[in-house]
């Protein structure tokens, strides 16, 4: 299936333009509304192709898939070009046998399921550019474990700017904005990604990498942030959540940018973040609690700056001698190595005590 295509469709040259679609299911009432019947959503499970465009996909249930993309292989996946994909009801899911590419560069691409989620269980690319996902309470979830299962190509798109791509969970209140299931596999290339109103999730066993990545030049940069003001945006900002789980470790080789906006900065958290508290003999933490337990396989390089967290941290390494950590307070658990000895070289700007002097 083919919307919007270019080139030679059934002998017929088409151009592809741009154009919007309204999808049906569960019945139209006239030529430019669908009936508010119960539909099924959308289930493609061959190759489809979508050109650039704008594309509306309505169905009467909430319960129900929005659109199911089970088709596509290495050699012939199914394409999003760049565009709106907009959901009224359902998800949006990359069924497992599925090969998908999503498309941006210099067009913004926005994925949005407002009253569902988003979820992988196949491979899927998203290319360069600018992508937002607005996920509902259930956020953007892969679980897919083979090579190549989910990856952010990041990188700069033909008009030379930077990728970024946004996590935007609108329910907010500390549910999750994304989450790499446990064994699952993301490479997350050069690129800043926002993760607003929720958690950064990454569960045991998952294997995260930065590819075209290199310490002290390209590399990622994590946003926690929120929208609205006050208390609001305060209860709005996630927290790192990468918890002890045996018996699989989380493996992770990543590094922050050394040049641009976030140069040196792997992790950072928007200051109006909720301050985090310990009690109990610091075994009870609320508010803004990380947990950054990944064992001796979590390698990465750059500051990670939670200035309102509580973190509790374990294990981590760093290929480039620079792993510091900046927060609110520090609970260290078992084995635990923090550096600073490469982080000139690695962009990250930190201040030195040459000597310290008591007086009277």
């Amino acid at each position: 299936m083919a919307f919007n295509p270019s080139g030679t469709v059934c002998g017929v040259a088409q151009t592809s333009g741009t154009s919007q679609y309204n999808i049906c299911n569960g019945g139209v009432t006239n030529q430019n509304k669908c009936s508010s019947s119960s539909g099924a959503g959308v289930a493609l499970n061959g190759q489809s192709n979508f050109g650039a465009g704008t594309y509306y996909f309505m169905n009467g249930s909430n319960n129900s898939t929005g659109v199911a993309i089970n088709g596509g292989t290495s050699g012939s996946p199914s394409t999003l070009g760049a565009g709106t994909y907009s959901l009224q009801n359902g998800s949006m899911s990359i069924g497992s046998a599925a090969t998908v590419t999503v498309a941006s560069d210099t067009t913004t691409t926005y994925i949005s399921e407002p009253n569902g989620a988003f979820s992988n269980a196949g491979k899927v690319t998203f290319g360069v550019g600018t992508i937002y996902f607005n996920d509902g309470s259930g956020g953007f979830t892969s679980t897919g474990t083979a090579a190549g299962a989910l990856t952010f190509t990041g990188g700069k798109n033909s008009g030379g700017n930077p990728s970024t791509y946004y996590f935007y969970n609108p329910s907010g209140g500390g549910n999750t904005a994304l989450k790499i299931a446990a064994n699952a596999t993301a490479a997350f290339g050069p690129a800043t990604y926002y993760i607003v109103n929720g958690n950064l999730e990454i569960d045991g066993g998952a294997i995260l990498t930065c590819p075209n990545c290199a310490v002290g030049g390209a590399g990622d940069t994590f946003v926690l942030t929120g929208t609205g003001s006050g208390n609001t945006l305060t209860g709005n900002i996630g927290t790192v959540q990468m918890p002890p789980q045996p018996p699989s470790a989380i493996t992770t080789t990543l590094n922050a940018p050394g040049t641009g906006t976030y140069a040196g900065l792997m992790i950072f958290q928007d200051r109006n973040a909720a301050a985090g508290s310990l009690n109990n003999g610091g075994n009870n933490c609320s508010g803004s609690c990380n947990y950054l337990d990944g064992g001796s396989t979590m390698n990465m390089t750059g500051a990670i700056y939670l200035p309102k967290g509580v973190v509790y941290f374990q294990g981590g390494n760093s290929s480039g001698n620079c792993l510091v950590l900046l927060d609110l307070e520090t609970i260290f658990q078992g084995n635990s190595s923090l550096t600073s000895d490469g982080c000139t070289a690695a962009g990250v700007k930190t201040a030195f005590t040459n000597h310290v002097a008591l007086t009277q």
